[in-house]
């Protein structure tokens, strides 16, 4: 599928060492622009450029080992709860 004149599947553009897969970016996509970004960035609190509820449970994710899951609940544009529950 190509959107703007680029291919929307992710595609892989080269492996790392790890057998991860990495991607040009940015990437244009029907739901908006596919960017590598700082953590910084990603989680600054006046940063209208990422879901509300990612800087809630982007921090757990990425420092803790453990699996929950993140219910969160919206109000329109408000963010109004944000509920992280280990998985057994």
């Amino acid at each position: 599928m190509e959107w703007g004149g680029r291919e929307a599947a992710c595609t892989p553009s080269w492996q790392t060492s790890r057998g991860i897969s990495a991607y040009e970016t940015p990437l244009r996509t029907k739901e908006g622009i596919i960017d590598w970004k700082a953590i910084d960035w990603v989680l600054h609190p006046e940063n209208k450029g990422v879901a509300a509820n990612l800087p809630w449970f982007l921090p757990k994710m990425l420092s803790e080992k453990g699996l929950y899951e993140h219910l969160c609940v919206s109000d329109g544009e408000t963010l109004v709860t944000v509920k992280s529950t280990p998985m057994k």
